[in-house]
């Protein structure tokens, strides 16, 4: 039985990154919804196809084609920011989410050496971990930047090797360095 259950774990290896269509927004609502306590809108996803042409919205997908997660970036100057970033349930904790940010990270260097930014609310812990164990630093702490919880943003940067700067002006000790045992001293170097 246990045998069984590990052969039907999805494989990374099936997975693809290709251009949210307008027929993926019902099964990107429900996991909007499944992951997220203030999930965006309908609405909110079709401005960001239709609309705001500086957004780009993809879709994770399986060899069926099926939708198991998205991300949505915009890339303001030469910074690539991770606006948001969501895995189904039944792909979570094997690696999707690491994918993803891996594939935006290939991206990035591709790109003549782009930065990552994304902006992570204090009470996602989870969110915290996976950026630092992607090579991620928290460089700043917005309070109060959520507006409807009031709830504080880490802001986490990556740098490709090449771009990457001696040092950080500012490296905020968080509460989640507890989690990370080899996690470097908060000296202001990278």
């Amino acid at each position: 039985m246990r045998k069984q259950l590990q052969s039907s774990r999805p494989s990374l290896d099936e997975l693809r990154l290709r251009e949210m269509q307008r027929s993926d927004l019902r099964d990107v609502v429900k996991l909007e919804h499944a992951s997220f306590r203030e999930p965006w809108r309908p609405g909110d996803f079709r401005r960001h196809l239709d609309q705001y042409h500086d957004y780009d919205c993809e879709v994770i997908v399986d060899l069926c084609d099926q939708v198991v997660g998205y991300v949505i970036t915009t890339r303001p100057g030469m910074t690539m920011e991770i606006v948001n970033l969501a895995v189904a349930p039944a792909w979570r904790r094997i690696g999707v989410a690491s994918w993803t940010i891996a594939a935006l990270q290939a991206a990035a260097r591709a790109l003549d050496g782009d930065q990552l930014l994304a902006f992570v609310r204090e009470s996602n812990v989870a969110a915290q971990l996976l950026l630092r164990s992607q090579g991620f630093v928290c460089t700043l702490i917005r309070r109060d930047f959520y507006l409807l919880c009031a709830e504080s943003a880490y802001v986490f940067e990556w740098w490709p090797e090449q771009r990457r700067p001696f040092r950080v002006r500012f490296m905020p000790h968080n509460r989640i360095s507890q989690y990370l045992p080899s996690a470097p001293a908060h000296d202001g170097t990278v």
